[in-house]
């Protein structure tokens, strides 16, 4: 099951602020704001979120004896079209001599 400490660390490893997550979950972000302090929510509620994090590629570790909680990002494919290279992004110098 998705604990508060997964959801903190899912939104700082996606970089994600509580409204990004409200917009991708429909859910308010004062609702998940209370989750992660530890307050109860809907399991459906709780489902919402944990889905929009999986399809961002987190994978959820469970807590064991020897290791808490935590969460891991995959590597993402880049979909078709999008650059993969950034370096390929930045603009070009111009020569002195075409001044």
């Amino acid at each position: 099951m998705l604990s508060p400490t997964h959801v903190r660390m899912a939104r700082a490893g996606l970089n994600w602020t509580l409204k990004d997550l409200e917009a991708k979950t429909g859910v308010n972000k004062n609702t998940i704001s209370r989750y992660e302090a530890g307050a109860a929510i809907l399991t459906d509620t709780l489902q919402k979120i944990e889905r929009a994090f999986k399809a961002a590629g987190v994978i959820f570790i469970d807590e064991d004896d020897a290791h808490g909680p935590g969460v891991q990002l995959q590597k993402m494919k880049p979909e078709v079209g999008q650059r993969r290279d950034l370096k390929d992004a930045r603009p070009k110098r111009r020569s002195k001599s075409s001044k």
